[in-house]
């Protein structure tokens, strides 16, 4: 007679009546030699791909095509590997399941059937609520690439203002006793400069521009890497409860075939 993996099924015979129950496996013992297999893979994995990560990075200066191809090998060679354990874990889970399913006297096909729907409706919602987020996400960095290649740009724009007033003769120092002036004047800024600086070619005006246009790229880029940062941390936190609560299902359609069997 079939019987899930690890689960074995009792007979008994009185008055000539055949009766036959299924024995759960020692959870102790399956789950410590699941669990040693899954520890010593994942070493082994986390170790291949260190290195093979490793080896790419440090070829990355040089024009190494073919090095290059055999370390991305050996990368998607070390995730296949891990693949591998987590699903040596999945089907652990989803033996437990079954095991513990059979051996519940309440368990019916349509008890089965109700907890798998529920399983379902709530992966389904985490799916959703995922993909949501993602979106989101990319949005953000998306707003965070943008603002951050703007302000690099901004950044260049004032170190050049900075290069022509030296070619046009001032000092850095000079330079420097400008800026701290307006950085001490605060709220004067704005009309001071055109009071103090009326020509807008003038050197020293075309950095304060440059500077305060890099003072207000910083604030805001605060709160775009901010929400970047928060929204992918969401994204991530949905697909962890996403996965698990895969796996929630997974071990609820399992219970749904091993209920529905005849044989069992």
């Amino acid at each position: 007679t079939e019987t899930p993996d690890g689960v074995d099924m009792l007979k008994a015979v009185d008055n000539g009546v055949l009766s036959a129950a299924y024995q759960a496996p020692s959870m102790s013992e399956v789950a410590d030699e699941r669990a040693e297999e899954a520890a010593e893979q994942e070493d082994l994995t986390e170790l291949r791909s260190r290195r093979a990560n490793a080896i790419a990075d440090a070829i990355d200066a040089g024009d190494t095509d073919e090095i290059h191809a055999e370390a991305a090998e050996f990368v998607d060679t070390a995730n296949e590997k891990a693949d591998v354990a987590d699903s040596a874990v999945n089907q652990w889970l989803e033996d437990v399941a079954v095991s513990e399913a059979m051996n519940d006297p309440d368990m019916t096909p349509e008890v089965a059937e109700a907890e798998l729907e529920v399983a379902t409706v709530a992966y389904d919602e985490a799916v959703d609520s995922a993909e949501s987020l993602h979106e989101q996400a990319d949005a953000d960095a998306a707003a965070m690439t943008e603002i951050t290649t703007e302000l690099q740009e901004k950044a260049t724009e004032q170190q050049a203002a900075i290069e022509d007033a030296l070619a046009a003769g001032y000092t850095m120092e000079e330079i420097q006793a400008y800026m701290s002036a307006q950085d001490q004047a605060g709220e004067r800024q704005t009309s001071s400069r055109r009071t103090t600086q009326a020509d807008d070619d003038d050197p020293l005006l075309k950095i304060f521009d440059a500077q305060k246009a890099v003072q207000d790229l910083l604030a805001s880029a605060t709160a775009v890497v901010a929400d970047a940062q928060a929204s992918s941390a969401a994204a991530s936190r949905a697909d962890a409860v996403t996965a698990l609560l895969s796996q929630s299902k997974a071990e609820a359609e399992a219970v749904v075939e091993a209920v529905d069997d005849p044989v069992m």
